[in-house]
């Protein structure tokens, strides 16, 4: 087994992917007037939470993406949670 990087999102797909998104906020804002008002701020808190966990997850991977050795490479025997562990530490004592 054989750790892989690859981002397959291609760049045809990106104007499908933004399109599709703002045809679900248009969709989602123009019902919006038909939900009630607890439900309302309750969908929008739970929207402002996930943006600001989206924003962590994305740099939390670009950081993974940083630290990590590229070329082949087997499962560490220790697992990836100690080796992601000491790649940040060899990483962070390097800046």
């Amino acid at each position: 087994l054989n750790l892989y990087f690859a981002f397959r999102y291609r760049v045809e797909f990106y104007p499908f992917l933004e399109l599709a998104g703002f045809l679900g906020l248009y969709g989602f804002l123009y019902h919006s007037d038909r939900i009630d008002s607890a439900r309302w701020n309750g969908i929008s808190h739970a929207i402002r939470y996930l943006c600001v966990l989206q924003i962590i997850a994305s740099h939390v991977l670009l950081l993974a993406y940083k630290i990590t050795p590229f070329g082949d490479m087997d499962v560490p025997h220790y697992g990836w949670l100690k080796a992601y562990y000491w790649w940040f530490l060899t990483w962070f004592r390097a800046r």
